[in-house]
């Protein structure tokens, strides 16, 4: 297991997961972070705080745009299945603003 503030809900339960949808919510909660100065996910007692993980309950954030918003709910969606890919997030409004994705691809 990993730092359990930052490790994907299924990634508690043991079986097997995808690992790009459990890195997209460990990346969503390192945006959380940036964004407001504190972890998504906070408890002192490690059972809760992994039930809270489980359940994705945080306080969403409201001192930032509409956009980062959504794009960190989708990034923190407990069902992987529906959590937005790394695609999705290449393509979201807040992320795809200010620059050129054809630099990316020229420096990896």
């Amino acid at each position: 297991m990993g730092t359990p503030n930052y490790i994907a809900p299924e990634a508690l339960s043991g079986s097997d997961h995808n690992a790009f949808a459990a890195d997209i919510w460990s990346c969503g909660v390192i945006l959380y972070v940036m964004l407001a100065g504190k972890l998504p996910f906070e408890d002192r007692n490690q059972k809760s705080l992994l039930e809270k993980v489980k359940r994705g309950e945080y306080a969403m954030l409201r001192q930032v745009s509409e956009a980062v918003r959504d794009l960190v709910k989708r990034m923190l969606t407990v069902d992987p299945q529906n959590r937005i890919t790394l695609e999705g997030i290449i393509s979201h409004p807040w992320f795809a603003v200010g620059w050129d994705p054809k630099c990316l691809k020229e420096a990896a």
